[in-house]
């Protein structure tokens, strides 16, 4: 792309600053598109998705809210699905506990208390996925139309 301070070509990078097509002024790259016509690689900035955005076309807005919905119900069923095998897998581990400590004088080789730090740490990995999710909204905020986002996240 052509720096903004005139100093030649340079290369695409996401987060520096570029003169936006639309508004003329500078804006932060958000991404690259291919040109056809040219045949070269331009950089796209966040006015020219806001652009798009003003042209929203209602079927695919409605094809989108379908698809999220159910993508969304899929999910809520794939959840259930998990918690039920988890909750049938917890009880196997248990009976299966239970008869080695009475059949035999043998030791358990994880105690109640090791099996609670695992646990904590598996939800300490948990919250941590949902953090570094959350951190890339404001990314996503720059390169979607807003009615996207919204649908995408379901409004969270």
């Amino acid at each position: 792309m052509e720096d903004p301070d005139g100093k030649g070509l340079v290369a695409i990078r996401y987060g520096s600053q570029t003169v936006d097509p639309v508004t003329g002024l500078l804006a932060p790259v958000v991404g690259a598109r291919l040109d056809g016509s040219k045949k070269n690689v331009v950089p796209v900035t966040a006015s020219f998705w806001l652009m798009a955005a003003e042209q929203t076309n209602n079927v695919q807005v409605e094809a989108l809210q379908r698809e999220a919905c159910l993508r969304n119900t899929y999910w809520q069923q794939q959840r259930q699905r998990e918690e039920d095998v988890l909750s049938d897998l917890d009880a196997a581990v248990f009976l299966c506990l239970l008869r080695v400590t009475e059949a035999s004088t043998y030791q358990l080789q994880w105690s109640g208390k090791q099996l609670r730090e695992a646990a904590v740490e598996l939800q300490d990995l948990a919250q941590t996925e949902v953090q570094r999710r959350a951190a890339q909204r404001p990314n996503l905020a720059l390169i979607l139309p807003p009615y996207v986002l919204h649908l995408l996240t379901l409004g969270k």
